[in-house]
C-alpha cells in the first residue's frame, strides 16, 4: 500500500513530483530491452535473430549501468556544511537520462562491432591493430555524440562530461574486439561511460567542489531541493 501523504511535494521528497516518473520510465527502458534479450535468446550464431540478442543485450546492460551510475554520480552534491548529500530529484534525472544513454551508446556500440566483423577480414597483425583502432575512435564518436546531444538537450552541455564518455566509448570499442569479450562487457564498459558522464552534466556531482569543501567528513540524504 502506497500512502501519498509521504511521496508528495509537501514532505520535499519529491519536490516537483517528477522523480517517480524518471525512475520508472528509466526501469521501463531496461525492462524492453531485457525483454528482447530473452525473446531472442537461443538463436544460431550467424543469424539475424542473433545478431539483435547481441545487440539487445548490450542495450540492457548499457541501460541498466547507466542508470544506476548516472543515478549515483547525479544525485551527490555539496551541502553548506561542506559535507556530501543526496537529491532525490537530481538522481532520477540521471537514472533516466543513462538508462536512454546507455541503451542506445550499447546498441550502436555492438552493431559497430558487429558490422566490423562481418565486413572487415582482419588477416593480419597491422590489419587487426588497425581495426583495433577503427573501432576505439567510433565508439568514442558514438559516446561523445550522445552525450553532447544529451547536454544540448538539457541545456547542461559540459566539454569534461563529452570527454568523459569519449574516453570509455574508445576503451569499449578497443576492448570489444578481442576474442572472448561479450557483448554484455561491452554494454557494461560504455553504459558505466555515460552514466558517469551523465552525472557531470548534471553538475550535481561536483569533484572540485567535494574535494576542497568535505572538510567535514559528513553525508546527508537531503531530500529537499
Amino acid at each position: 500500500m502506497v500512502i501519498p501523504d509521504y511521496i508528495t511535494p509537501v514532505m520535499h521528497i519529491d519536490s516537483d513530483g517528477h522523480a517517480w516518473w524518471h525512475i520508472a520510465i528509466g526501469v521501463a527502458i531496461i525492462a524492453l530491452a531485457v525483454g528482447v534479450t530473452i525473446a531472442t535468446g537461443g538463436a544460431a550464431a550467424g543469424t539475424l535473430v542473433f545478431a539483435i540478442n547481441g545487440i539487445a543485450q548490450s542495450m540492457a546492460i548499457g541501460a541498466a549501468t547507466g542508470a544506476l551510475i548516472g543515478g549515483a554520480f547525479s544525485g551527490l552534491s555539496t551541502n553548506e556544511n561542506g559535507g556530501l548529500s543526496f537529491n532525490l530529484e537530481n538522481a532520477s534525472k540521471g537514472f533516466l537520462m543513462g538508462s536512454i544513454t546507455g541503451a542506445i551508446a550499447g546498441g550502436l556500440s555492438s552493431t559497430s562491432h558487429l558490422l566490423g566483423e562481418s565486413l572487415i577480414k582482419t588477416t593480419t597483425l597491422l590489419k587487426r591493430v588497425a581495426y583495433v583502432g577503427m573501432q576505439a575512435a567510433i565508439n568514442s564518436g558514438i559516446s561523445a555524440s550522445i552525450t553532447a546531444i544529451s547536454g544540448l538537450a538539457t541545456h547542461s552541455f559540459s566539454w569534461s562530461a563529452v570527454g568523459i564518455s569519449a574516453g570509455f566509448g574508445a576503451f569499449s570499442g578497443a576492448m570489444g574486439v578481442f576474442p572472448g569479450i561479450s557483448d554484455g562487457f561491452r554494454g557494461f564498459s560504455i553504459g558505466f561511460g555515460m552514466g558517469f558522464a551523465e552525472g557531470s552534466l548534471n553538475e550535481a556531482f561536483e569533484w572540485n567542489s567535494i574535494w576542497s569543501n568535505n572538510q567535514s567528513g559528513t553525508f546527508i540524504f537531503d531530500f529537499a531541493n
